[in-house]
């Protein structure tokens, strides 16, 4: 029984993860059942592009319940899917209920983007705070960042 690359690899690259890999070589391969095959992708330079990022500021909440200014980032452009986006506050680690993230969403020309929100309550976003989103991905060789505080809005 003979199985082609190119039908292998097709069903590749429909596993999640492997939306950045091409096929660049073909080979025919004849197995019988019970063979062992074992196919390597490996990632090409030109698949690779980093994140932009951009952090904006709105001043109402988006979702009703929730109280004060709500920040916003989002890092787009990038491939392969694997970034990650964190929020500090004047250096420290931000996390919980406050924090909401995204899931990475395939664009029509094969980058992605991701998004995280911030929601502060009114007093903390007045206290004069830095607040910073951070994203890390492979194309990256340190985390990229934008960082806003009240004092630099007018809301």
């Amino acid at each position: 029984m003979a199985f082609y690359t190119s039908i292998i690899a097709a069903l590749l690259l429909t596993l999640q993860g492997f939306e950045g890999y091409t096929l660049t070589q073909e080979k025919t391969l004849s197995v019988t059942r019970g063979d062992t095959v074992k196919i390597a992708c490996t990632q090409s330079a030109g698949s690779l592009s980093p994140p932009s990022l951009e952090l904006m500021v709105a001043p109402q909440p988006p979702l009703p319940g929730l109280e004060g200014p709500t920040l916003v980032c989002l890092a787009k452009g990038f491939r392969p899917a694997g970034a990650a986006l964190s929020w500090s506050e004047d250096g420290a680690s931000v996390s919980g209920e406050e924090v909401r993230a995204g899931v990475a969403q395939r664009q029509s020309d094969g980058s992605y983007t991701l998004s995280s929100v911030l929601t502060l309550p009114t007093t903390r976003w007045r206290s004069a705070h830095t607040f910073t989103c951070h994203v890390s991905h492979s194309a990256l060789s340190s985390p990229l960042t934008k960082s806003v505080s009240s004092q630099q809005c007018s809301l």
